[in-house]
């Protein structure tokens, strides 16, 4: 839970990734997953079923607070506080999107 939070829970655009660094040009072969663009989908982006996932392991683990943190972290209302947020999550605040785009760095 801890690699979680540190390297998977992006606060600043409020998802909680499926995997970091998206796959791009490595010699891995992950399947499908690579076929993404860096960013998007389970590549580099929020695969909310995984991110619910996440939130289910910390309540069970009796994290209670960091469950409702991570909750709030992808909940759609928090994605609507703002007009310039809801133009960015792009769908209404009742609607749990499947899927968020992450923000695609740069190749190296």
């Amino acid at each position: 839970m801890e690699s979680l939070e540190n390297h998977l829970v992006d606060k600043e655009n409020g998802i909680i990734k499926l995997l970091d660094p998206p796959f791009e040009k490595s010699k891995l072969e992950p399947g499908y997953i690579k076929a993404y663009l860096p960013g998007t989908r389970e590549n580099g982006g929020q695969y909310t079923h995984g991110a619910i996932w996440a939130i289910i392991a910390q309540s069970m683990l009796g994290f209670g607070n960091k469950a409702v943190e991570l909750f709030r972290t992808i909940s759609p209302i928090e994605h609507s506080r703002t007009k310039e947020a809801a133009n960015k999550y792009k769908v209404e605040p009742y609607v749990v999107a499947a899927d968020i785009y992450g923000v695609r760095k740069p190749s190296r």
